[in-house]
């Protein structure tokens, strides 16, 4: 039991690309504007005891995040999809089991950040590179911290919007933040430094940001630079990590997953990219999945284990019973 109590873990969703059809099937002909596959919603829904079964947390929570994307376009009528999905249910037979969709998580146990497509406000012509209005209507203004308990356990979590320094349109699906953003993120983490921990209480770092910094154009587009964070960003995200003992940057948005140190020092912040969990269809490439990731106190030692979960057709199951990448948290 005191084990359960010292380990936190956290069911890391991106790009869900939720539209207003709730049991949609549909899907557009441009490959990275498509919505959600409500086969994709069911089967996530089914597979949330298998999860906690995989890691020996039945009862206990399982926090949510949602690295961006919440929705396929920002529409007014996307949103309420994507409200009722994490934070609720759908009752979409009669009868039990397997009559309801949804997470039914609580905000405190939940941390979003926007993606681009959240800014287009429903208008994907041109896409819009930042829609002022999502705060606070959909998500939290950024930057803002969140904290997690379990025992002496303690994760620090920080959301920025990788979209907030853009202007005009975006259709290269590029990512910059804000500098007045950066200036409150260093803040917000060096207040977190005047409260050191008590006892003996581990502190652990985590931003969520829907750009990845380490993601380049392939080599043929380039000279565009498409998806990809501004170089600028990505360094002064390195350098805050490096300065303030950020363990690990949850990221999404090219819809695949990588597991990468941001910089060369061993025990250096790490990216965790989740691929894209809920969008259609589920026989695209690349294929539908997420990461699930434990946080865990072991006397002295605090362990990072993350898994994958991928679509066999029915339900999402673990890639493999060891994790597919494990660290020392320093």
């Amino acid at each position: 039991m005191e084990a359960l109590l010292e380990q936190v873990c956290v069911l890391h969703l991106s790009d869900l690309h939720t539209n207003h059809i709730i049991a949609n099937n549909q899907f557009g002909w441009v490959p990275g504007w498509r919505a959600h596959e409500f086969l994709l919603c069911k089967a996530l829904s089914a597979s949330i005891e298998n999860i906690r079964s995989d890691l020996e947390m039945e009862g206990k929570p399982l926090r949510l995040v949602v690295s961006g994307d919440l929705t396929a376009t920002g529409g007014a009528k996307e949103f309420p999809v994507a409200h009722s999905l994490l934070r609720s249910l759908w009752r979409v037979r009669r009868l039990m089991p397997g009559g309801e969709v949804g997470f039914r998580v609580v905000d405190e146990q939940m941390a979003v950040v926007a993606g681009n497509h959240d800014q287009w406000n429903g208008q994907t012509t041109p896409p819009v590179s930042l829609n002022a209005g999502l705060a606070p209507s959909h998500f939290r203004r950024t930057p803002w911290k969140k904290e997690w308990r379990e025992g002496s356990l303690v994760i620090e979590v920080f959301g920025i919007d990788s979209n907030a320094g853009l202007t005009g349109t975006n259709w290269r699906a590029r990512g910059r933040y804000a500098e007045e953003d950066l200036v409150k993120l260093r803040d917000l983490l060096e207040s977190a430094n005047d409260a050191p921990p008590k006892g003996s209480e581990s502190r652990v770092r985590v931003i969520v940001t829907h750009h990845s910094p380490s993601y380049l154009a392939p080599v043929y587009s380039r000279p565009f630079h498409c998806t990809e964070l501004d170089p600028r960003s990505r360094e002064d995200l390195v350098k805050i990590c490096e300065d303030h003992r950020v363990t690990a940057v949850l990221t999404g948005h090219t819809h695949d997953f990588l597991f990468k140190r941001l910089t060369p020092r061993s025990g250096g912040p790490m990216e965790l990219r989740s691929a894209s969990a809920l969008q259609g269809p589920e026989s695209r490439v690349p294929a539908p999945g997420f990461l699930v990731h434990r946080v865990k106190k072991e006397k002295s030692q605090t362990i990072w284990a993350a898994w994958r979960y991928g679509f066999d057709g029915t339900r999402f199951v673990r890639k493999n019973a060891a994790p597919c990448i494990q660290f020392d948290v320093k």
